[in-house]
């Protein structure tokens, strides 16, 4: 395995890119042509959005925004369009991939703690109500509000609709239930499917166990426990598919640092593991062009970017095993 590093931010000329930067989060594009990274200047109330375009190197204009208020989590969505990026607790902003305008904006939200794409041009945004808001980004206003029962895990672009309550999973259709299961633990929301649909995977929080959830189904298809190298582990990042097959999970150790690992969602199978030497704060993924980008909080390296080769891959036909390799 050999991770490509394609840019250090920090050697960009610039206030935005110093090491004084913290990236929040990273997202990259739906065709993988372009990386948007969220920082923000430390003691500032600046969070400043920039595009970097994989293929030459070059950075794009970036955006600025002022924010007065903390947030759980900084939510940044590719959409068809461009970028969702969440500049308030109730507020959604849609910029161009160039990033030198906003599209559109949502307001009135509420407080919004998650935002999780459900197809190239939808949203699903959940928060301190019992509701799934689900957005168009193609149009301004609501496209729906479902109101749901227990706590929100996940949703389709069907718009089906993960919920858990204290006795069970289940996953509902408006008010029909299309299956529930007995939840024996308790799960962290799933934020991607498979490309298909078919798979997501959801993390117990106390083990940092993955538990694959066959969504056609109704049914755990198995529990992966990460290697952990006889360590704590501390902090499960974040799974992205790459594959209807593979799933790639980033975990942090207490001693050792954090660790990429590849997994076939269907044998439970570990491809493959790279280690990282500074914490971890995001992770992203392009199925379709095998990408990975991780972004960092503490790092002289603000981001990396890696490939993945499967053997469902031209180029990897040849090659009967799964890694990460440079490209």
């Amino acid at each position: 395995m050999e991770m490509l590093q394609l840019d250090e931010l920090t050697k960009v000329e610039g206030e935005v890119f110093k090491t004084t930067s913290t990236v929040l989060n990273v997202v990259l594009s739906l065709n993988g042509d372009t990386l948007f990274v969220l920082t923000k200047p430390n003691r500032s109330q600046r969070i400043i959005l920039m595009g970097w375009d994989i293929s030459s190197g070059l950075l794009k204009p970036g955006k600025e925004y002022f924010v007065t208020e903390l947030f759980v989590e900084y939510n940044l969505v590719a959409v068809r369009e461009g970028v969702l990026l969440q500049t308030s607790r109730d507020t959604l902003e849609l910029c161009n991939p160039e990033l030198s305008e906003c599209i559109r904006s949502w307001t009135g939200l509420e407080d919004i703690t998650q935002v999780i794409p459900i197809s190239e041009e939808r949203v699903a945004c959940n928060g301190i109500t019992s509701d799934v808001i689900i957005l168009d980004t193609t149009r301004e206003g609501i496209l729906s509000t479902i109101p749901i029962h227990g706590r929100f895990v996940a949703c389709n672009s069907k718009c089906y609709v993960i919920t858990a309550d204290e006795d069970e999973l289940q996953m509902h259709c408006g008010d029909k239930v299309l299956w529930k299961m007995t939840r024996l633990f308790d799960f962290r929301p799933c934020k991607t499917f498979s490309p298909t649909e078919q798979y997501c995977v959801l993390s117990e929080p106390l083990t940092e166990a993955l538990y694959v959830l066959d969504v056609v189904l109704g049914k755990i298809l198995r529990r992966i426990q990460p290697r952990i190298h006889e360590q704590r582990l501390f902090k499960n990042v974040g799974c992205q598919f790459l594959s209807d097959e593979e799933c790639v999970t980033c975990f942090g150790i207490k001693s050792t640092g954090y660790f990429l690992q590849l997994f076939n969602v269907k044998s439970g199978d570990l491809l493959s593991e790279i280690v990282l030497e500074s914490r971890v704060c995001s992770l992203a993924a392009c199925p379709r062009e095998r990408l990975i980008a991780v972004g960092f909080t503490d790092s002289k390296v603000n981001f990396k970017v890696l490939q993945v080769k499967l053997p469902g891959d031209k180029h990897s036909r040849k090659n009967k095993r799964s890694g990460f390799i440079n490209t």
